[in-house]
């Protein structure tokens, strides 16, 4: 895959994982709300997922440098995308 074409695809993967990623944030408290949480379980979730959001990033970029390999981003991009609470 060249240059240009993983870019392209790395970001419209990237827009994807973000429209995801805020829609799910949006409506994480008033979901928990309904469901009967207080405010402090809808802190402590909402930290627990961009926690894990957070640690994965962290822990699949030095992945990609160490493997030079463009695919552990994508694994990366998937995992962060699963997080979201």
């Amino acid at each position: 895959m060249g240059p240009w074409r993983f870019v392209l695809w790395f970001g419209t993967v990237s827009l994807l994982a973000d429209f995801v990623y805020e829609g799910a944030r949006s409506v994480t408290g008033p979901l928990l709300a309904s469901l009967g949480a207080s405010a402090l379980v809808v802190g402590v979730v909402t930290g627990a997922g961009e926690t894990a959001a957070l640690g994965l990033r962290l822990l699949s970029g030095p992945l990609a440098d160490r493997t030079r390999r463009s695919g552990t981003l994508w694994h990366g991009c998937a995992w962060r995308t699963s997080a979201v609470p």
